[in-house]
């Protein structure tokens, strides 16, 4: 039977962060690896993990999601608190090592997405955010483990056909409410990434060739934002 379910109360143009996921050539995070370290959080190549992670934590605690339409600057309590967030979503090591498991050539993504489906329904059913681990590359390589992304799912359409709708917050497109991740459950997954109805280009760097759910640990944001900036 089709159903069609929402967080209550969530939407990306409100709820999300209204700032782009750009920013400076700062930090760099050094994650242990068994091949040997592997700098995946130099902030230019985005801070999407802390981001996804805060936005779940501000609508969690029931605080306003700050108004600003800049990007915070280096060292300002907002700007230190995602970066820690982004530290936090990596859940080293084991979030680390799902990544790199997942994104094997020799695993089949969809496949994964379809049986993570039971936790993330499970999930968003309960009136609860859903942390997602996206794949965007396929490769033996650690050193491309950046090149994955994180998001939000707070909702979920379902077709009679077995085809699932992710409703998606995601830090690269702010204040949109129309990006989505697709899948069957029946037969061949053919996952799909869409933003504005419009399925992403298999050669764009947004190709999405499966999801899982990431762990999550709530934190309350106020009281980090009230500490002093850390300096430089």
């Amino acid at each position: 039977m089709a159903r069609s379910v929402r967080v209550p109360g969530f939407l990306p143009s409100t709820n999300g962060f209204h700032f782009g996921n750009s920013w400076p050539h700062e930090p760099s995070l050094t994650i242990p690896f068994p091949t040997g370290p592997i700098k995946i959080g130099d902030a230019a190549g985005g801070l999407c993990g802390g981001m996804a992670f805060a936005v779940r934590d501000f609508f969690e605690a029931g605080e306003a999601i700050p108004t600003t339409t800049s990007n915070p600057a280096l060292h300002t309590p907002l700007y230190d608190y995602i970066t820690r967030r982004l530290f936090d979503s990596f859940d080293i090591p084991a979030g680390v090592a799902k990544f790199y498991d997942y994104q094997l050539p020799t695993r089949d993504q969809g496949a994964e997405t379809v049986r993570q489906w039971a936790v993330i329904k499970l999930t968003l059913n309960v009136g609860q955010l859903v942390c997602l681990g996206l794949i965007r590359v396929r490769s033996f390589s650690p050193g491309d483990l950046g090149r994955n992304h994180q998001v939000l799912s707070y909702g979920y359409d379902e077709d009679d056909n077995g085809r699932v709708t992710l409703a998606i917050c995601d830090p690269n497109h702010h204040d949109c409410d129309d990006v989505t991740l697709s899948f069957s459950t029946r037969g061949s997954p053919d996952v799909e990434y869409a933003v504005g109805g419009q399925a992403v280009d298999p050669g764009s760097h947004e190709h999405t060739y499966g999801a899982f759910a990431q762990r999550y640990t709530h934190r309350t944001p106020s009281a980090a934002l009230d500490a002093p900036p850390v300096q430089p």
